[in-house]
């Protein structure tokens, strides 16, 4: 975190839960949905506490211990894809989060706006986010590495 981010609760007010898709925006290869709704990061999640919401996380939860179990097909991040299947069947209403509230560091990336969770390895956070968001606007970030300075 390098920066109040209240106004992620803001969004609770009309927004079930809020998420980021995951860098690269991926599908996994599961049937039912859309091939437009792609997969969720599961590092960084608002959740509105309501009785649907409770139910989606158990169904998100019994997806995952179930695909854990069986894959039911090839995939690298059971969580997400279990999420996303478990989202896909809720009746619930999504928030996609800009990438200034889960940037992924150890992947290239586009920010606009100062990054506020940085999610990765590092080093020296502070550092990082002090080069990440020397300026705002729009700017692309090649990954970075662990092991760096940072």
């Amino acid at each position: 975190m390098t920066a109040n981010f209240g106004e992620l609760f803001d969004l609770l007010a009309r927004f079930d839960l809020a998420a980021a898709h995951v860098p690269g925006y991926l599908k996994h290869a599961d049937f039912g949905q859309s091939e437009a709704f792609y997969d969720f990061n599961t590092g960084v999640i608002a959740l509105r506490r309501t009785p649907a919401v409770a139910e989606f996380v158990a169904n998100w939860r019994e997806l995952h211990e179930r695909w854990s179990k069986v894959q039911p097909f090839p995939m690298t991040a059971l969580d997400q894809a279990a999420f996303r299947c478990a989202l896909w069947k809720s009746s619930l209403s999504p928030y996609v989060l800009g990438s200034e509230y889960n940037y992924r560091t150890i992947f290239s990336g586009r920010l606009v706006g100062a990054a506020k969770i940085i999610h990765g390895r590092s080093k020296d956070y502070e550092k990082l986010a002090a080069h990440i968001n020397t300026r705002v606007g729009p700017r692309i970030f090649d990954a970075f590495p662990p092991g760096r300075e940072w």
